[in-house]
């Protein structure tokens, strides 16, 4: 396996090639334009909006296992294909609406645009990296979710013990004051 570069230029050059798009032809002759490589900063803001809109989440909404297979779909054919001007959608139940419609559409063999862009245009490794930064930054997520509901318990735990420290200093000065005017 060949070494990574260290060369500046070549990692420009690198870097340029990342952030090129190829285009995919259907058979109507329309064309879908797309990274073949999903570059790392692409991949953040996809999950930065992943993390906005599902706080948007109506809590009647169930977000079931296949649910968030097909969203996090949703998300990458948004960030990694020309279709992410034409989706504007910023809540939750808006962008489920457009992922069904996705879902919906047909191209000319009768197949789910959803599902050709999934299988025929995104390679297996590309869609890898998302598996991976999912599984990387849920879990940190969730443990900083953890550490946070920690200190919030230590900070009511301490809250607690100034409390009763002041009442006692209080109710001690209270004694001491209505002793001193007797």
């Amino acid at each position: 396996m060949g070494k990574a570069s260290t060369d500046l230029k070549l990692t420009k050059k690198r870097i340029k090639e990342i952030h090129e798009t190829e285009k995919f032809e259907l058979e109507d002759g329309s064309t879908i334009t797309f990274y073949p490589i999903f570059p790392h900063t692409k991949i953040r803001e996809m999950f930065d909006e992943f993390k906005n809109v599902i706080s948007t989440k109506p809590e009647e909404v169930i977000f079931t296992d296949q649910m968030s297979v097909d969203y996090l779909n949703f998300l990458m054919i948004k960030h990694f294909t020309h279709l992410k001007s034409q989706l504007k959608a910023v809540t939750f139940v808006e962008q489920l609406n457009e992922l069904n419609s996705l879902i919906d559409f047909q191209v000319d063999d009768g197949r789910s645009i959803f599902s050709l862009i999934l299988n025929d245009i995104f390679l297996p490794k590309e869609k890898e990296k998302i598996s991976q930064f999912a599984a990387e930054h849920i879990a940190q997520y969730e443990y900083l979710g953890r550490l946070d509901q920690q200190v919030k318990q230590k900070v009511d735990q301490l809250d607690l013990k100034n409390r009763e420290i002041l009442e006692t200093v209080f109710t001690k000065n209270n004694e001491k004051h209505q002793n001193q005017v007797q």
